[in-house]
């Protein structure tokens, strides 16, 4: 006879529990930002005062990763407790990374902006775009690695975008995820504002696990030699 915890009903539960007190760590890490986004008329003058309340998303980011990461590992966690680990452990990567993040797409929105509505340099949009694209698919991978390895930031960066077109097939699927993710909370708001934050990155983590694994398996052998 199984016992209660090892029912699935038991199961899914606290899972969600997990996923509720996770995404709570997020919301309150990103204080900033949601104040802005609530409070004030975003129009596009402003875009700066959006870009600058995104800057604490990246050390939570780093966090929530983190955590998800080990929940995919270890079937457990202590949500709150392993969060404001991970955050400490990952703040200084996770912001360097993060900002340059945040400068790059704040440079590529204001070119795009300008030339969708000046009409000059039009031939240039579709590069932009294709970058900012880029830029945000990045992320996928990026996050995930610099939660599991030390690093510099510029490694960060060659190494996300190696694996990115390295693992295309894998890339597609993470995307997949995100948009299938997206739409489901687009559709259900609430769902989004309790789970978004901490069950995406946890399918994320989840379809990393093999490729983090690969990566353990030769920093190993790397430092053996």
């Amino acid at each position: 006879m199984k016992l209660i915890t090892e029912r699935p009903i038991f199961i899914m539960i606290h899972y969600l529990y997990l996923f509720l007190l996770n995404n709570l760590c997020f919301l309150l890490s990103n204080g900033l930002f949601f104040f802005v986004y609530l409070t004030m008329d975003l129009k596009f003058d402003y875009i700066g005062l959006l870009f600058i309340s995104l800057i604490p998303m990246g050390p939570a980011f780093g966090a929530v990763f983190y955590t998800m990461g080990k929940l995919v590992r270890e079937k457990e966690i202590s949500p709150i407790q392993d969060y404001l680990k991970g955050y400490k452990q990952n703040f200084k990567i996770s912001l360097g990374y993060w900002s340059g993040q945040l400068l790059l797409l704040f440079i590529l929105v204001v070119n795009i902006r300008y030339i969708s509505v000046s009409g000059e340099m039009s031939s240039f949009l579709l590069f932009f775009m294709i970058f900012f694209l880029f830029v945000l698919v990045l992320n996928l991978y990026a996050f995930p690695i610099l939660t599991r390895f030390e690093m510099k930031l510029k490694n960060l960066y060659l190494v996300s975008a190696f694996y990115l077109f390295k693992y295309w097939k894998l890339t597609l699927f993470n995307l997949t995820t995100v948009i299938s993710f997206s739409l489901i909370y687009y559709q259900f708001p609430l769902l989004s504002f309790l789970f978004s934050s901490s069950l995406t990155p946890y399918f994320l983590m989840f379809n990393m696990k093999k490729l983090v694994e690969k990566i353990e398996e030769a920093v190993t052998v790397s430092s053996e030699i």
